[in-house]
């Protein structure tokens, strides 16, 4: 009888009235500002930048694993171009010994770079206060 209540009292709320809970959106750790993208930047890599720019701002404990195998598997859903444009942003440090680089070594690079930025950013603040 309880639960029959609360899912009536649910369907009500925000079915009816509209009223749902307000979502909460964290400030990013990690403020990255990237240039314009090229004009050869297809529509699917823009997209690509963009998911890119909100995993490497937000909380990197709330977005990559802690096994670094399943984070450079996320980072390396991004499509390659997309990769190869926010590490170019944000200066990675990438093996010199190469001149094609792939998913994997794009997306090695951004997690190093990451895991690199937050005590930075840190110190950086603490610095400031």
């Amino acid at each position: 009888m309880h639960n029959l209540f609360l899912g009536l009292i649910k369907e009500h709320f925000t079915g009816i009235l509209g009223i749902t809970p307000m979502s909460y959106q964290e400030n990013a750790v990690i403020p990255l500002v990237l240039d314009a993208f090229p004009p050869d930047l297809s529509e699917s890599d823009k997209k690509g930048v963009e998911k890119l720019k909100r995993w490497l701002e937000a909380p990197a404990a709330a977005t990559f694993s802690s096994d670094r195998v399943k984070a450079v598997n996320k980072l390396q859903g991004a499509n390659l171009r997309s990769l190869a444009f926010v590490c170019t942003q944000v200066h990675c440090s990438l093996p010199t010994n190469m001149t094609n680089y792939t998913k994997t070594d794009y997306a090695n690079a951004l997690l190093d770079w990451v895991s690199h930025q937050v005590p930075v950013f840190f110190s950086i603040l603490i610095l400031t206060l």
